[in-house]
């Protein structure tokens, strides 16, 4: 699939690249060691954001839930991925940064090191999202898809650079598989995201805003079973 650019007066932007999901040796595990890329040639320079979407399956993807945001509209379950930093030398940096720091609670000290490292993993897609001087401080959103065992394979290298000295506040030994990721998180009060789900895709066709929503019956039988068992409400 080749680039698609969509500009209209200047100001909506999108992006929407493929690049092939399989490694040189056909593996398909969804990480390219060996395949270099220049992401500055298609990133926009005036982004105000940037995120990953990993998915877990055909059918999954990875959900944080946020509790410690300041108002209630911004708490539940979101993805990864934040503001840029002035530090951040491009988007796709930013969503890496941002990506260790909600999911690990690790900011990597050596930016041109971590960066060369990222490089090597190009997204399956990635899209600007929203418009250039619109909403949110003004820049789109970066938003990049990965496989999660592009993630296992990110953290795998970064601690190998660390001399195996790659530790998370969030975890008693770093994770390797989904499950580890998400069971084995430690509950930390002042986390951005204190805990990690699988999250269904809706059906193709299907509305996203009419099918990720807990319905009212799970609600009572959640809120039942925190009573009965004197279980705390995360406000």
């Amino acid at each position: 699939m080749g680039n698609c650019f969509r500009v209209s007066q200047g100001i909506n932007y999108s992006i929407n690249r493929e690049i092939s999901f399989s490694n040189h040796h056909g593996h398909g595990h969804g990480h390219m060691r060996n395949r270099s890329f220049s992401s500055s040639l298609f990133y926009p320079t005036n982004y105000r954001s940037a995120g990953i979407l990993f998915h877990l399956s055909s059918h999954h993807i990875l959900g944080g839930y946020h509790t410690n945001k300041p108002v209630d509209s911004a708490r539940g379950i979101t993805g990864v991925g934040g503001k840029k930093n002035a530090s951040d030398p491009s988007p796709l940096y930013c969503a890496w940064r941002e990506t260790f720091e909600e999911l690990l609670g690790i900011t990597p000290a050596n930016i041109p090191v971590f960066y060369d490292l990222i490089k090597q993993y190009p997204p399956r897609y990635f899209h600007a999202v929203g418009s250039v001087g619109g909403g949110g401080g003004g820049g789109v959103h970066m938003l990049f898809e990965y496989n999660i065992a592009t993630l296992f394979a990110v953290m795998n290298e970064y601690a190998q650079y660390q001399a195996k000295s790659f530790t998370s506040i969030y975890y008693t030994k770093m994770p390797r598989t989904v499950n580890e990721l998400i069971f084995e998180r430690k509950h930390v009060h002042n986390a951005e995201i204190i805990t990690l789900c699988a999250l269904p895709l809706p059906s193709p066709g299907i509305p996203v805003a009419s099918t990720m929503k807990i319905l009212p019956e799970l609600l009572q039988d959640i809120s039942f079973v925190q009573s009965a068992h004197s279980i705390p409400v995360r406000k």
